[in-house]
């Protein structure tokens, strides 16, 4: 096309030249009106050709653009969606009743450690039915490990989509904005919850068997044995069951409060994600 466009020029100059020499020096088209008008034409034409070649090149061109971008707009929309539909599942019916929970657990399980007394196995009950219904409510009212590797899994593949769409973008017009985390993240978030909520039920595992222990070392303690000396004994063996199990709530309650976070900014990517300055939703209206 090019090399069609450069000889069209060059022929449209030689007659252009080849015209104005002849009718400046010889005369010879004068009386010769059908011959000049078809030189005139002619002449024309070569260069029209190429004018109209380019405009027509460059609103191809421009249109070719408008819809490439359309399309990786779409395909953005479509990811973000996915995206917030993943993060949806992320975040726990009712947060804060969770975190209520977990003080409540906390509190039972430090009166582990003052439960050697009279009333010892009224105490130790309390505890292992708060630390019971801790971890009841935990699972409950969350998703399994492994679904919420799933889901994070997918934000990051669509995450990671979004990035390379925003660099196609970049090359044509100009980058997405607002894009909501580093794809790298998802996976150091997803073996977090999985070390949390594993170590968590384990943990309170171990220390519900504990606290089955010290019931029976209190209800069969050897006449004569003081109470303080029991409780030397006991608490020796029994304290580090307590350290880990609010080590393990403050885990778990900490890794779910950032899996909310992540998934409130999921489902606000619809309003975040922007293009040129507008959301990216608004680009699609049309």
């Amino acid at each position: 096309m090019r090399a069609g466009v450069r000889l069209s020029l060059v022929l449209g100059t030689v007659l252009l030249l080849a015209g104005i020499v002849v009718d400046e020096t010889t005369g010879w088209l004068e009386g010769r009106g059908f011959l000049t008008n078809v030189l005139s034409s002619l002449t024309g034409f070569f260069f029209a050709v190429p004018l109209a070649v380019l405009v027509l090149s460059e609103v191809n061109a421009g249109q070719e653009e408008r819809r490439a971008v359309r399309a990786m707009l779409e395909r953005a929309s479509t990811a973000a969606e996915s995206i917030a539909l993943s993060g949806a599942v992320l975040a726990p019916p009712e947060p804060s009743d969770l975190r209520a929970r977990a003080t409540q657990a906390r509190r039972r399980a430090m009166a582990i450690e003052s439960a050697i007394a009279p009333d010892a196995d009224d105490r130790l009950a309390a505890a292992a039915e708060a630390l019971t219904a801790f971890l009841n409510g935990w699972t409950a009212s969350w998703l399994e490990p492994s679904a919420v590797a799933a889901s994070l899994v997918s934000m990051e593949h669509h995450c990671e989509e979004l990035t390379r769409i925003s660099a196609r973008l970049a090359d044509l017009t100009g980058p997405l904005a607002g894009l909501p985390f580093q794809p790298a993240s998802f996976s150091s978030d997803a073996a977090d919850w999985r070390l949390a909520d594993s170590t968590l039920h384990e943990e309170i595992g171990s220390a519900l068997a504990g606290i089955r222990d010290l019931r029976g070392e209190w209800a069969s303690r050897p006449t004569g044995l003081d109470q303080a000396t029991l409780r030397a004994l006991v608490l020796t063996t029994r304290t580090h069951d307590v350290t880990a199990v609010l080590a393990a709530i403050d885990a778990a309650v900490t890794s779910a409060d950032r899996l909310t976070e992540l998934a409130r900014r999921a489902r606000a990517l619809d309003t975040t994600l922007t293009f040129d300055g507008r959301p990216l939703r608004d680009h699609l209206v049309a």
